[in-house]
């Protein structure tokens, strides 16, 4: 019974747009007033089933996603950076509160580390951001925040470069399958 009642609804609505379309100057023959009613009622149950997908439908289980307003996301980028000239200057103590500043600002800008490698002439790092917010915006505030503290706290920075990072970047985007061999590349690196 209520699927006829469903039937029903979706045929006085197909017949008003018949009506609306007769009404601007269409004619329509009963065949093709049929096959419009067809049409009509198939769109409206696919874009019923279309409006209530979950997440978990069109995504792939073995990834992580993270949602935001009106977005569903997984963007996760491989980027290097470099001290200015190539400066062996991130060594301890400054690699350790380095790390802990990158994953401060990270916390309050809401975009993650997965993973990070800092060695004494770059820092290499997996960051996954939102796409409005952007990988640019992300590496921006890393290196800007980092360097007014660090400068700050290890004054002997100053003396040795005049500011602590380069202009430039490498950003890679990183894909599900590669992000295993990234992870395990940055892992590698303190053993070269």
């Amino acid at each position: 019974m209520t699927g006829r009642k469903a039937s029903h609804n979706y045929a006085q609505e197909a017949t008003a747009f018949i009506r609306v379309e007769e009404w601007a100057g269409f004619a329509f023959t009963v065949d093709k007033m049929r096959s419009v009613c067809y049409n009509y009622i198939m769109i409206k149950q696919i874009g019923a089933a279309v409006m209530n997908i979950q997440p978990s439908h069109y995504t792939n289980p073995g990834k992580s996603y993270s949602t935001a307003e009106h977005i569903v996301y997984s963007c996760q980028y491989h980027v290097i950076f470099c001290p200015k000239y190539r400066r062996p200057v991130l060594t301890p103590p400054i690699d350790t509160r380095l790390r802990e500043l990158f994953y401060e600002i990270a916390g309050k800008y809401r975009f993650s580390i997965p993973d990070l490698e800092v060695m004494p002439d770059h820092v290499h790092m997996v960051i996954d951001c939102n796409p409005r917010f952007g990988i640019c915006k992300c590496v921006q505030l890393l290196k800007g925040t980092s360097s007014h503290v660090l400068r700050e706290e290890f004054p002997s920075l100053k003396t040795r470069i005049p500011s602590l990072w380069t202009k430039s970047c490498f950003v890679s985007s990183v894909g599900s399958v590669s992000l295993d061999v990234v992870k395990q590349y940055i892992a590698n690196q303190k053993n070269k």
